[in-house]
């Protein structure tokens, strides 16, 4: 095939993804499921068991692969509007931690089971410590190791802001 990963993920263990037991558990228990997907169209994206699926949408990664190789984009970059991967995957990630901030504000006398998928850390290295962005030329010229620990600290941070909020 012309994409064979694709095929891989329609697989058994594609379908155990979307239609996993703790899920259809919890919800024959009474608990809502909040899905919150990765971006990852194919795997964790959407979950056709959970009550509501949030995602941050945007071009598809087909689009933005056709569109980063066009000569569309690179003169984007020359004008200075830079919307790419990079920065899809960092508002991707910023929406996540937003919905996750507001779920337990949403019926509050109700149990929630909530799976969010966020891809940090993770290619690409997007986040400063502090949450800042982090250029492309700023990648380039730092190690694989700043690059993850970087992204590392930023997502303990924002992680530790969550459990705080719902505890």
């Amino acid at each position: 095939t012309l994409f064979p990963y694709t095929t891989l993920f329609r697989s058994p263990l594609h379908e155990m993804i979307k239609y996993h037991k703790v899920g259809a558990y919890l919800r024959s228990k009474g608990y809502r499921y909040i899905h919150i997907g990765s971006g990852d169209v194919e795997r964790t994206d959407k979950s056709p068991i959970a009550d509501i699926n949030l995602a941050y949408t945007s071009v598809t990664e087909l689009m933005l692969s056709l569109y980063e190789i066009s000569i569309f984009y690179h003169i984007a970059l020359e004008l200075g509007w830079e919307y790419d991967s990079r920065l899809i995957q960092r508002e991707r990630v910023l929406y996540t931690f937003q919905k996750l901030s507001e779920i337990p504000n949403m019926d509050p006398n109700t149990p929630k089971f909530v799976f969010a998928h966020i891809l940090l850390p993770h290619y690409p290295y997007v986040f400063k410590a502090d949450g800042e962005m982090k250029s492309s030329a700023e990648a380039r010229k730092e190690s694989f190791n700043k690059k993850y620990l970087d992204q590392l600290k930023f997502a303990n941070m924002k992680l530790k802001e969550f459990i705080d909020k719902i505890l």
